[in-house]
């Protein structure tokens, strides 16, 4: 930008933070961080995972070090097949870790609206794939030998707008008609006065970092491997393929980009994607926890809240805006 801009702006903080300097200072709030962090994060273990060094051959590269690429990762291990996770950062820090890690094949409302521009049959795809995959997290949840969190919950997704009643009725009916666990109902047990609400049952939450880390630990090794801080770069789809990155090449017989935005110029995805993001708070509240994870309906303004049970500390994940 122009320098009077960049000036601006610069005058503008610096004002800002003048006007702070003189204002009374605020009581301290214990349990309230001086920094923003991921509650996954702050409550799991950090990974260290070395960086590609020169070059690689293996059956599968998959580009991506979140809940996709890893899951995708391990299956492939389990059927036999040599794979590399190449990952930018460090694994499960990115939007996996940023997550309210709702495990629910309810995503606001989604099936009527796939029924009117599709059809029934590819809205019950839809919906028998994300059936299936919830039970996946559970029965991998329940394998492991690690305390992931895992807690059957249902998920809300409510108004308290009377005009969208009947949305919330359509949706139910037609989420019930495709086999999902989908009815309506007129209170939950959240502090919100709710007009209806659209529940599915025997959905899940879970410690996103604690599930996908015992993953990673089955991963790496056996002629497996997971690098950290190695950026993939360009991507050739040959015979084999080629993954280039800043640390050296991965040569594959094939290439799983489990990227959250695709980082290769295929489809001209770049052109078709909104960036957006929302907030999320880990808070304690007076009171019991509500029962159940929550969406409104309607984005104006999104509002998620589900609880986060813990021995030692009690916290209500609240996000939107």
């Amino acid at each position: 930008p122009p320098r009077p801009v960049c000036h601006s702006i610069l005058r503008d903080r610096l004002a800002h933070r003048w006007a702070m300097a003189d204002a009374p200072d605020l009581p301290d709030e214990p349990g309230l961080p001086d920094h923003h962090e991921s509650l996954w994060v702050a409550t799991s273990d950090t990974t260290d995972f070395d960086p590609l060094d020169g070059g690689l051959h293996a059956d599968v590269a998959v580009v991506g070090g979140g809940i996709t690429g890893l899951t995708t990762a391990l299956r492939l291990k389990e059927a036999g097949t040599d794979v590399a996770v190449v990952e930018a950062d460090r694994v499960v820090r990115g939007v996996t870790g940023h997550t309210t890690a709702k495990v629910t094949s309810q995503h606001g409302l989604r099936y009527a609206s796939l029924v009117d521009s599709h059809d029934r049959a590819t809205a019950r795809r839809y919906a028998e794939a994300n059936a299936a995959a919830v039970e996946a997290v559970a029965d991998r949840a329940d394998s492991l030998d690690v305390d992931v969190e895992f807690e059957r919950t249902s998920a809300f997704t409510y108004t308290t707008d009377d005009r969208e009643v009947e949305g919330i009725e359509r949706e139910a009916a037609v989420a019930a008609d495709l086999g999902l666990p989908a009815s309506v109902v007129r209170s939950v047990d959240a502090p919100v006065d709710v007009a209806a609400a659209l529940e599915f049952a025997d959905q899940a939450q879970f410690h996103p970092r604690k599930y996908l880390l015992a993953l990673v630990d089955e991963i790496h090794g056996d002629g497996s491997h997971v690098f950290e801080e190695t950026r993939a770069t360009a991507l050739d789809a040959g015979e084999p393929c080629r993954v280039t990155t800043d640390r050296g090449d991965v040569v594959a017989d094939d290439v799983v980009v489990a990227t959250h935005v695709p980082v290769f110029d295929r489809g001209a995805y770049f052109a078709r994607m909104e960036p957006m993001q929302s907030y999320l708070l880990a808070v304690e509240i007076a009171g019991d926890l509500p029962d159940g994870m929550y969406i409104s309906a309607t984005a104006d303004p999104l509002v998620t809240f589900r609880p986060r049970p813990d021995a030692d500390q009690e916290l209500l994940l609240v996000g939107g805006q």
